[in-house]
């Protein structure tokens, strides 16, 4: 399973676009997302949340989410191969039919937990939003019970 686990989220000025990075171990995948649809990382942290035994009510074992950019969207499915880990793959997809894997690790979901914590307690605008500013406050309180 991965060793090191580094998530990055940012706003880019104008607020309607973001950036950001997760890297597991050597592999690491580069993005930028609008908001035009939605919150990218609201339903990134959402995602994450569903899966997690302890979080989520009913937690599932896979999810998929779509963060878009243009001309491409990166279609971003997780799935739980046990309690606490999970595959994450990447698919780029262009105008075309056709997409492309661009980034597939496992990952041990604390870690990456973890390192979304980090992210936005760094970052403190990222918690102005109330939905996500919720599933921070609840992913603390679940890492700190992880000891």
């Amino acid at each position: 399973m991965a060793e090191h686990v580094e998530f990055q989220y940012t706003h880019i000025d104008g607020g309607t676009w973001a950036s950001g990075f997760i890297r597991i171990d050597q592999s690491r995948f580069e993005f930028v997302c609008s908001y035009l649809f939605h919150n990218p990382l609201q339903e990134f942290l959402s995602a994450i949340y569903q899966l997690l035994p302890g979080l989520a009510a009913f937690p599932r074992k896979e999810i998929s989410l779509t963060m878009w950019d243009e001309p491409v969207k990166y279609i971003w499915e997780i799935k739980r191969v046990d309690q606490k880990d999970a595959i994450i793959r990447i698919s780029e997809k262009g105008y075309d039919v056709k997409s492309v894997l661009v980034f597939e690790e496992y990952v041990d979901l604390h870690d990456l937990i973890r390192s979304v914590i980090r992210c936005i307690m760094r970052n403190h605008a990222l918690r102005s939003n109330d939905a996500i500013d919720r599933m921070y406050q609840e992913f603390t309180v679940y890492v700190k019970q992880l000891k």
